[in-house]
């Protein structure tokens, strides 16, 4: 009876680290969730205040232009954030999180 008690406390206990776990993944997860909403709402403030901007005498950039660059960029953001992402759960599985 002690033995099947001690395997179930076991048990107990190693689904709970693994709930503990999975926790902070969704932490860090909302976290970087947090971070590129930021980062959005700050990109869009800066399209909105390039496309609004007045002409200064300059050639006027067209919206297709714009939107090609704006494709690329995100592209970038995207690929450097998963870089990102990928960097933070080694550090966090070396680290033994």
């Amino acid at each position: 009876m002690d033995s099947e008690a001690d395997r179930l406390r076991i048990e107990l206990q190693s689904v709970a680290a693994e709930r503990d776990a999975y926790k902070r993944e969704r932490d860090v997860a909302k976290q970087d969730l947090g971070e590129k909403e930021r980062l959005l709402a700050d990109m869009l403030l800066c399209f909105d205040a390039l496309v609004k901007k007045p002409d200064s005498g300059r050639n006027t950039v067209s919206a297709s232009q714009i939107q090609g660059a704006d494709q690329k960029l995100v592209q970038h953001i995207n690929t450097l954030q998963e870089q990102l992402y990928k960097e933070r759960r080694e550090n966090r599985r070396l680290k033994g999180a």
